[in-house]
């Protein structure tokens, strides 16, 4: 049987995913909550998406992220994810049956990812920011 689809936020394509459970819009917590528990987080980003926020807090909750490679998806998606061509469904389908049937992968995979979205973490980006500009301001 494979695992259930979850589709949350409030887009107007959520209708059209038949079979899928619709969760509305999610406050932080209740996102984060959601995304812990997931399997994967499917992004099928269908424009050039600048950065991709939802994959980076899949990422750093310890769940992997099945994207397509659009944009600036691939700043965020390195460890934990598994990057798709834009638009190949047929990928991303291929990818979210490899981890329904190979649980421990999706678990190894979720927690490099975590790994790896420390990077993104506010007191990294705040070191970074502080020594760049002590570095400016010699």
């Amino acid at each position: 049987m494979g695992s259930p689809l979850r589709v949350a936020g409030a887009g107007r394509l959520a209708e059209g995913l038949l079979g899928a459970e619709r969760l509305g819009w999610l406050d932080r917590e209740a996102l984060r909550g959601e995304l812990r528990r997931a399997r994967a987080l499917l992004f099928p980003a269908r424009w050039q998406e600048p950065f991709g926020l939802v994959g980076l807090e899949a990422l750093a909750q310890g769940t992997p992220v099945i994207a397509m490679e659009t944009g600036g998806v691939s700043d965020w998606a390195g460890e934990g994810a598994r990057l798709v061509g834009p638009g190949d469904v047929g990928a991303m389908v291929a990818e979210m049956r490899a981890l329904e049937a190979d649980p421990a992968l999706a678990l190894a995979l979720g927690e490099r990812g975590r790994q790896a979205a420390a990077r993104f973490d506010r007191e990294t980006i705040l070191a970074r920011w502080e020594a760049l500009l002590a570095e400016v301001a010699g």
